[in-house]
């Protein structure tokens, strides 16, 4: 069966197994506190900023989450009957749009913002005395707080590189692989650009909010990485 699989098809295969691990660690649950524990420290003042900025942020995360998955279903689709109907560079170029597009419509799926599903629960839930009013501002930070650390992930330097070597490993592929030197261009910087995009719109009032105002914890921190010959990076993120 993989045999049957175009090399493009093939790549975002690879690529989806790639970036499962590190969409999956950046939407792993915040720590819910519980009724008792925000009961006793949480600052109702704080919790109604956050109630705030998640009530506005609401339309624009459902605004990314379903705008960006008709635009990458568009261009499987449009790319897919290219495919159908036509050969030679036209078609290969057709083949990668297809997987990277899924590649994209994967990341969109797998990380939508919190706030898209989750807000209209918590916005509906009852507040009509001490223990109802405890258990909605816990239900608020703990979703103020998994917005705020997918926000940080999705605007981080790691998701830039990962979109880069994406569409790098494409280049590659259509210029080295298949003397598309043209065509290798146009879908690094169109490809480049998309991804950019992306990350662009992706909501980040959270993320502002608990950096300005100090309502979430979250936490950079540097990991040094050392090599066989001496040399060295760090990644820097939540983690």
């Amino acid at each position: 069966m993989w045999r049957r699989i175009t090399p493009p098809l093939r790549l975002v295969v690879l690529l989806a197994a790639l970036l499962g691990p590190a969409s999956a660690r950046a939407a792993d649950d915040a720590p819910y506190a519980g009724p008792e524990k925000v009961s006793q420290g949480l600052d109702s003042s704080q919790s109604d900023r956050m109630a705030a900025v998640l009530a506005g942020q609401y339309f624009h995360a459902r605004l990314w989450y379903y705008g960006w998955s008709a635009f990458y279903g568009t261009v499987i689709t449009a790319e897919t009957v290219i495919n159908a109907t036509s050969t030679g560079g036209a078609r290969l170029a057709a083949q990668v749009n297809i997987a990277t597009s899924w590649v994209g419509l994967f990341q969109t799926l797998v990380l939508p913002p919190p706030v898209a599903f989750g807000w209209q629960a918590v916005e509906a839930m009852p507040d009509s005395n001490p223990e109802q009013r405890a258990a909605k501002s816990a239900a608020v930070r703990a979703l103020f707080q998994l917005e705020a650390k997918n926000e940080v992930f999705y605007h981080s330097a790691f998701n830039h590189i990962v979109g880069l070597a994406v569409n790098a490993g494409v280049c590659a592929f259509m210029f080295w692989g298949q003397h598309q030197g043209t065509r290798a261009l146009i879908n690094l910087v169109g490809g480049s650009l998309v991804w950019e995009a992306n990350i662009y719109t992706y909501p980040n009032a959270s993320m502002r909010a608990a950096h300005d105002e100090g309502l979430a914890a979250l936490q950079l921190r540097v990991v040094p990485l050392a090599f066989v010959d001496g040399g060295g990076a760090a990644v820097v993120g939540h983690f």
